[in-house]
């Protein structure tokens, strides 16, 4: 013999005359929430999150350093701490620039066109004339 289960029955919802809420309404709103209370975050803690995150520190660093779960630091600070890193490169490669402009560092322009110009070190050779293969010894 099968046995099937029987659809829920469903609740009547009376409506309360002065206040147009369902008596479930009524219930949610009343009910406590659960769930833990959100981290609170002191003023100290959010200037070290932004200067470790203008100095390129990762995620987990971050955490370790200041004992707070990678897990929430990512929730509550992911797109913020990717907008520092992203301000502290900047801040870094302008001073590169003035650095190499300033004092004519030939290295750091170098290094800085390689990256930025995409240029190389590559020495083309172009040899004109014939090339003359020879043939191989026999041994």
């Amino acid at each position: 013999m099968i046995y099937m289960a029987k659809a829920p029955k469903q609740a009547k919802l009376s409506k309360t005359k002065a206040s147009g809420l369902s008596v479930v309404d009524k219930v949610k709103s009343v009910a406590k929430k659960s769930g833990r209370k959100k981290r609170e975050f002191s003023k100290e803690q959010i200037e070290a999150i932004t200067q470790m995150a203008e100095d390129n520190c990762h995620v987990d660093t971050i955490a370790l350093a200041l004992s707070i779960p990678k897990q929430t630091l990512v929730r509550r600070f992911g797109m913020f701490i990717s907008q520092k890193r992203a301000e502290g490169r900047t801040m870094l490669r302008r001073a590169q620039r003035e650095k190499a402009i300033d004092s004519h560092d030939t290295g750091m322009l170098c290094f800085l066109g390689k990256n930025d110009l995409k240029q190389s070190d590559k020495i083309e050779q172009i040899l004109s004339g014939q090339v003359q293969l020879l043939p191989p010894e026999i041994k």
